[in-house]
């Protein structure tokens, strides 16, 4: 997470923000979907908080989406040893619908993002995709352009700022010139 947060800021740095978020703060979402018990840790969560409180500045927006309640107690626990301003920025949403989130997404996000996460997080749910998922590819085998493109919003896969992360013989919809 660390590594990741680190690239994040040198990115929003050397972009100096967005038309989306010219603030250039951060906004994690994560979802629950398919989390376990098994898969729960609260030294984990202490650690991701102390991460998040060391940039309370650039964190804009923390999003937990269908969080367990045994997260919800250790979050209890976490806020207490974290800056408020950043314990603040962290919202729970819980919605039994698939897409009952994406005002609270719009609300922060924009509609364009909101609806490429609700896509994004739709797909991830699917079983097929459990493990197997190439988020690098946006082409079918057969050519077509998928529905959803799993590297991010259309404005920003076209725009300047979009770095491919994939070499083209890591990836099969790359036998189109593209």
């Amino acid at each position: 997470l660390v590594i990741c947060l680190e690239h994040a800021l040198t990115l929003i740095q050397k972009r100096g923000g967005s038309l989306s978020n010219p603030s250039g703060k951060w906004v994690l979402v994560a979802d629950f979907n398919g989390f376990e018990l098994r898969d729960s840790s609260p030294s984990m969560a202490v650690q991701t908080a102390k991460i998040l409180d060391h940039y309370p500045e650039l964190l804009g927006w923390l999003c937990l989406l269908n969080a367990p309640r045994l997260f919800s107690a250790t979050w209890v626990a976490v806020r207490r040893i974290i800056n408020e301003v950043t314990a603040n920025k962290v919202k729970f949403i819980t919605c039994s619908k698939d897409d009952g989130y994406k005002p609270y997404l719009e609300h922060e996000l924009g509609d364009e993002m909101a609806s490429w996460l609700v896509e994004e997080i739709k797909e991830n749910a699917l079983p097929e995709n459990k493990y197997k998922k190439k988020y690098w590819e946006w082409i079918n085998i057969d050519g077509t352009v998928k529905e959803h493109d799993a590297r991010g919003t259309k404005s920003y896969v076209s725009s300047e700022y979009f770095i491919s992360p994939v070499v083209r013989k890591f990836c099969q919809s790359l036998s189109l010139k593209q």
